[in-house]
């Protein structure tokens, strides 16, 4: 049976190709198969893997901001985990690794998205940690691919982006939502207007001002993403 345009043969010839990128091999096969598997190529697809894959990564991930960068503040460290775990970043990594090579989906590859590759990411080093039981393992794998590639991106400080675009980011990971933006009021003559603006997102609700409707957006969404990390924070 072909699926996606992979026979078995090349499927399995696929995975030994990965584990020799990862530098690990897999006791049980089924669960590399998993990970690399859309739900549109199989019913046991990589969804359950990338649950726990996600947990993991955002493990490892704070894990190496704090061990390389113990000088910067905590709120900083949020900003860039923030960006670390983001759809965005997790697909470049994935797409840093090739991973996007061996993706089992019916589809084009051309029209694999960056939530897939994401995922794929995540469901990846979720299937490791299942197979391993061992986090050392994992972390020693997530280091030796990945750490170079992170810290040559927080050194070059790409994870400064606009607050507005990060919130979206954030919230659209987490929980599948984007955050609403809504005039307040706008007050002054015209030349010189002040604008209130509320940002909102699961109940979380802040007003920025700013002298205009961009910078107002801006500014409350910088304050409601600082209390969603405060939030976080705060129940672990």
């Amino acid at each position: 049976m072909v699926l996606g345009g992979q026979t078995l043969a090349l499927c399995l010839k696929n995975f030994s190709k990965i584990e020799q990128l990862i530098g690990y091999t897999f006791k049980d096969k089924s669960l590399l198969e998993r990970a690399f598997s859309h739900k549109s190529y199989s019913s046991q697809s990589y969804e359950v893997l990338e649950f726990l894959g996600d947990c993991v990564i955002n493990l490892l991930m704070v894990e190496l901001l704090i061990d390389k960068f113990p000088a910067k503040s905590e709120s900083e460290l949020a900003l860039i985990k923030s960006f670390l775990i983001s759809s965005e970043f997790l697909a470049e990594l994935a797409e840093y690794l090739e991973l996007d090579n061996f993706i089992l989906v019916k589809q084009k590859k051309e029209e694999i998205s960056q939530s897939v590759l994401a995922d794929v990411f995540e469901a990846l080093f979720g299937a490791i940690y299942t197979d391993s039981k061992d986090i050392k393992t994992v972390k020693e794998i997530f280091k030796n691919l990945c750490e170079t590639k992170i810290i040559s991106v927080i050194e070059e400080e790409r994870y400064k982006k606009d607050y507005k675009t990060l919130l979206q980011e954030f919230s659209q990971q987490k929980w599948r939502e984007r955050p609403i933006y809504r005039v307040v009021s706008v007050e002054g003559p015209e030349h010189e207007k002040t604008f209130f603006i509320e940002c909102s997102i699961k109940g979380i609700r802040a007003i920025g001002i700013g002298s205009s409707k961009k910078r107002a957006q801006q500014d409350a969404a910088m304050k409601v993403f600082e209390a969603i990390q405060k939030d976080i924070q705060g129940g672990d």
